[in-house]
């Protein structure tokens, strides 16, 4: 299905009165479940245009795609396009109550504004998958039929410094002024999600950790996006010029962004790690444009979040059927390493 599509995709698929084939990828058992009638899923996104949770909605539709071969039940999946304003994103959520869905899963515009997402769905009794923007405790709290599918920000940010670390010790000449200490910079995602402040403090804190010296030249946010990453880099090549010897992104997107500066300004493509692991950074990868990256498990995440769907839904419990839901509440999914 094509993404130009997706402002509203509805997928009708079947599920089994009595589903005889488990889920075995993220230890979820989808078997011996009595579906009753047709029910509907939610999925509200924050913008599609974001390469990573486009990967996410991907995966999402192809394990609705695999539960219709199995499936005589209909249900239908509704995906919707918050364009990156909450007001809209709120208001797709109010008209999903008044069509009666059964159960949502929300990527949040603006994670600050959970409790109003909460209030509207517990006052409908409709439970609430979110993914990859999680809520803060107290909001998650609100309510025992919500649940995150997510990763760890600290995690990535380990295993990123690390990545850089282990190439400035096997590359000598990536200390470009000899100087002994790594000047980096940093360009940050959206401020107020939750995994900016640990992937950026603990990429450093792996580097440190390495008995490496490094010394911050700049950091500022690019939003998640390519383009504006592009300008940051542009910026700072203009400034700093041949200083720079490491460029930490706390995702794919930008960091591709800061290679396009390169390019803009003729310059040699500086030692870069990302996060995220998307096609377009592994093509990266294997050209020699970037030195590594981070896999965001989009295949875990989007087929969790679905398998929750699916129960909850029927109004049973994610819990009794998926192992490693943490406090009854949280699906955490691991990050890899991607050097080759």
């Amino acid at each position: 299905m094509k993404r130009a599509k997706r402002n509203l995709i509805i997928i009708n698929i079947f599920l089994l009165s009595i589903l005889i084939v488990g889920c075995s990828k993220g230890n979820s058992d989808i078997s011996a479940i009595q579906v009753s009638d047709s029910f509907k899923i939610g999925v509200l996104i924050y913008r599609f245009d974001d390469q990573f949770i486009s990967s996410v909605i991907d995966v999402i539709e192809e394990e609705a795609e695999k539960l219709n071969e199995i499936s005589p039940k209909k249900l239908e999946v509704t995906i919707f396009d918050g364009k990156n304003q909450q007001d809209i994103q709120t208001d797709q959520m109010k008209q999903l109550i008044k069509d009666d869905f059964d159960a949502l899963a929300i990527n949040l515009v603006d994670r600050s504004k959970a409790s109003v997402i909460i209030n509207l769905a517990k006052e409908a009794d409709i439970p609430v998958i979110f993914f990859n923007r999680e809520p803060v405790q107290v909001d998650m709290a609100r309510w025992d039929k919500i649940y995150y599918v997510g990763t760890k920000g600290e995690e990535s940010g380990l295993i990123q410094g690390e990545i850089a670390g282990e190439y400035w010790l096997a590359h000598p000449e990536a200390d470009k002024n000899g100087d002994g200490i790594m000047q980096f910079v940093l360009i940050e995602g959206q401020p107020g999600h939750q995994d900016v402040i640990p992937r950026s403090r603990y990429s450093v804190q792996a580097l440190q950790d390495m008995n490496i010296q490094v010394e911050e030249l700049v950091r500022d946010t690019a939003n998640w996006q390519r383009l504006e990453a592009q300008d940051l880099m542009n910026n700072w090549l203009d400034y700093f010029g041949d200083d720079i010897e490491m460029v930490l992104s706390n995702n794919d997107s930008m960091a591709l962004g800061a290679i396009d500066a390169m390019r803009d300004h003729g310059t040699e493509i500086l030692p870069v790690v990302g996060i995220d692991g998307i096609d377009l950074a592994r093509e990266a990868l294997y050209k020699g444009e970037i030195i590594g990256t981070v896999f965001n498990d989009n295949l875990g995440q989007g087929k969790m979040v679905m398998d929750m769907a699916y129960y909850l839904a029927q109004d049973l419990d994610p819990t009794l059927f998926i192992d490693h839901i943490e406090d009854g509440t949280y699906y955490w999914v691991n990050y890899q390493k991607i050097i080759d």
